[in-house]
């Protein structure tokens, strides 16, 4: 899911492993593999989808898929033909549903997306909030309004927690289970200091055939963790209906990875 520090550890798993760059959610329709989506919704064929992608994938290239970017059917496939076709599937997701789903609400409302899109220091309340301009970005942009919709956020988090939860078992069930892991966010960047890497990233280096020693390892962890930070998280309580939200988080279903 977006707003997972999935675009910072892939780039730490491409400089950590040397291997190619990552593709970051290539699915989505306007991207390098999204003419995968774009058939599957106009054709809603399930065989010509995974004929698309075993098509795409042939050579193994390494994805970030976000599956609230995509159709679910092309997740779903997804996670079938990367099965057949060997890959090491990492399930990055966070223990917090609230930091993911405000993360995510602000920079869809602000427009900022991560740190480097920043000019200057990070901005003290939400009115300068809106009035960054994004670098890299069209002066005009497509924000969404402030005030969080909450019901709309709940079932949106519902539907995303069944289906990554589906995913998992699914590849945890099939041939695929030794190459299927799972790393929380909160290990990964909200853990303090270091004294042993999180048992799943030697798993993750292991697969994907990376000798690294734990110091190595536990220093590029470092450099890691004061990458994703934006210094934006103080303005989320600021945001109309937080606390609505933050109450009703109490009962969100959350990803478990022990359930398979």
């Amino acid at each position: 899911m977006q707003r997972t520090g999935g675009t910072n550890f892939a780039r730490w798993l491409d400089g950590f492993t040397g291997k190619p760059l990552a593709l970051h959610e290539p699915f989505m329709e306007t991207r390098i593999l999204g003419h995968a989506s774009r058939g599957w919704r106009l054709n809603q064929n399930v065989s010509m989808l995974e004929d698309a992608l075993c098509a795409a994938l042939h050579q193994r290239p390494s994805l970030k898929h976000c599956i609230d970017t995509a159709p679910v059917q092309v997740s779903l496939s997804l996670a079938k033909v990367a099965a057949t076709l060997g890959y090491v599937n990492i399930f990055l997701y966070r223990s917090v549903a609230l930091d993911r789903m405000l993360s995510a609400h602000f920079a869809r409302a602000t427009g900022i997306w991560f740190p480097t899109l920043i000019e200057g220091e990070p901005p003290e309340n939400l009115e300068q909030a809106l009035q960054v301009t994004p670098k890299k970005q069209p002066t005009r942009i497509r924000r969404h309004p402030l005030k969080i919709p909450v019901e709309a956020m709940l079932e949106q988090e519902r539907c995303l927690v069944r289906l990554l939860q589906f995913l998992w078992k699914s590849l945890r069930n099939s041939p695929a289970r030794s190459r299927t892991i799972a790393v929380s966010y909160e290990s990964l960047y909200c853990s303090g200091q270091f004294q042993t890497p999180p048992r799943a990233l030697a798993q993750i280096l292991g697969l994907l055939r990376v000798d690294a020693s734990e110091k190595a390892c536990r220093d590029s962890l470092e450099r890691l963790k004061g990458q994703g930070e934006q210094g934006t998280r103080s303005l989320y309580s600021q945001l109309p209906g937080y606390e609505e939200l933050a109450r009703s988080c109490v009962l969100l279903p959350t990803f478990n990875p022990s359930e398979h």
